[in-house]
This record gives C-alpha cells, sequence and structure tokens, in this order.
C-alpha cells in the first residue's frame, strides 16, 4: 500500500529499527509516496498516529522503518508524485543537505508495452517518472486518467504488474509478458 510523506519542514528519515535511536539509512521529502511494507489494515491503523512506526520501501528500494505520525495514505486516484531523491552516493562524499535534495533521473517508462514516448512524457508531466509509482496504481485508476488526456492506453490493465516485474528484477519474465502482449497485438 502506498502512503505519502506528510513533513514539510524537513525530510522524513528511514531507520533501520522503530526508533529515532535506530541509524538512519534515507531521508525522504514531503510529497514523495512510499510503499508500506506492512498489511494494509495495520498500515491504516498506524498512519498518521503518534508513536506507531512503519516498515516502508522508499522510491530507492531502501527499506527501513519510518514514524508513522509523518505519514498519510494516498488519496485514491490522485497522479500526484515526487521523484526519487539521491541520498547514499552523496551523503558518503560528504555533500551538503542541498545536493542530496537533487532530483535523479526518471525511470524510462517506455520499457513498458503500451507505453510510448508520448504517453511516457505526459506521465512523468503528472509526477510518475519511476517503476514504483506506476506499480501502485490500480489500472482502474490509470484508465480514466489517460481517457481524460485523450492517450490510449490499450494494456494500460498490465502496466502495474509490467512495473513490479522490472522492480523485482524478473526480466525473464517481463519478456514472456511482454511476447504474449505482442502476440495478442498481432492476432488482433
Amino acid at each position: 500500500m502506498p502512503v505519502v510523506v506528510a513533513s514539510p519542514e524537513v525530510p522524513l528519515k528511514v531507520r533501520s529499527g522503530p526508533s529515532t535511536d535506530q541509524p538512519k539509512l534515507a531521508e525522504a521529502p514531503d510529497g514523495t509516496v512510499l510503499q508500506a511494507l506492512e498489511p494494509d489494515q495495520t498500515v491504516r491503523s498506524k498512519v498518521g498516529q503518534q508513536g506507531q512506526w512503519l516498515r516502508v520501501r522508499t522510491p530507492d528500494g531502501v527499506t527501513g522503518y519510518s514514524a508513522a505520525w509523518y505519514l498519510r495514505l494516498q488519496a485514491g486516484g490522485a497522479v500526484s508524485f515526487a521523484l526519487p531523491v539521491s541520498f547514499g552516493t552523496l551523503a558518503a562524499e560528504g555533500a551538503s543537505v542541498e545536493e542530496e535534495r537533487k532530483l535523479v533521473h526518471a525511470d524510462d517508462l517506455t520499457r513498458i508495452h503500451g507505453i510510448g514516448p508520448k504517453t511516457a512524457a505526459a506521465l512523468r508531466a503528472a509526477g510518475i517518472g519511476i517503476y514504483e509509482q506506476l506499480a501502485a496504481f490500480k489500472p482502474n485508476q490509470l484508465a480514466p486518467w489517460l481517457r481524460a488526456r485523450h492517450i490510449r492506453g490499450r494494456y494500460v490493465s498490465t502496466w502495474p504488474k509490467q512495473a513490479q516485474l522490472i522492480i523485482a528484477g524478473r526480466w525473464k519474465a517481463l519478456a514472456i509478458m511482454q511476447k504474449k502482449l505482442e502476440k495478442h497485438n498481432e492476432s488482433s
């Protein structure tokens, strides 16, 4: 379940354990979408609650714990995301906080079958620039958004699954899925 950082003053810290005494692994600025790694019911009960900690994964793939009182549930159907922020390498080299907040490049969304350059540009303009963001959607959330922008999304129902396969590094499974989609396209 995706959750959104609600900490406008300072970036939210992702820690190795559920306490401020634990080492900081990464930071996520306000508006960043994190993937909650606990059951949906648990996430709903913890988000926004003082003293609660939630196990999360950042867009960069860092897994740890964050203070649940600085998180909110992602509004259903909302299309507003922050791109990932680079921390590890820059921080290790002694970079300033300003440099750490510099945005890194977006993922190549055209690797997903059915997303061409025009659709990828529209998604990036809406703030969807990384596979984790696309994977967090349900097809019924994406399809109406695409129709409203007069963008064909023939394989939109497969986009989140394709993104999940990319995130997991399951390239063979992705190739098989995309080959089946291509074959279906040829027979239609």
